[in-house]
């Protein structure tokens, strides 16, 4: 899974490259990564159609071959909606995360 989110971190125009996967049943549904000024979660979100009650979101923040802490948003100072809060109306379940130390934390939404 690292490499497929470092191939697709790529394509992120910011300095630190995001990507979120939405997962569900073991399933990817979708990728987001951030650019322009999306955030990678809203990117992943947004791409889909429906809501995906009860999937996972999956989101990573790499530099080369590291991961760093790429923890959703809690708050925008653009007006729009967290990333926090995009996740819950679309009803996932569970984030998990990359930590500054390269492993994953797990949360409930």
């Amino acid at each position: 899974m690292i490499a497929l989110v470092q191939r697709h971190a790529e394509r992120s125009d910011h300095l630190h490259h995001h990507c979120a996967l939405v997962v569900k049943h073991g399933r990817i549904l979708s990728i987001g990564v951030n650019r322009n000024s999306n955030h990678a979660e809203e990117d992943a979100i947004g791409s889909l159609s429906s809501r995906v009650k009860g999937a996972t979101l999956y989101s990573f923040r790499v530099k080369g071959n590291r991961l760093l802490l790429a923890k959703p948003c809690q708050h925008r100072f653009d007006g729009r909606p967290s990333c926090e809060e995009l996740i819950r109306r679309a009803g996932i379940k569970w984030v998990i995360y990359s930590t500054s130390t390269g492993e994953m934390k797990r949360s409930r939404v």
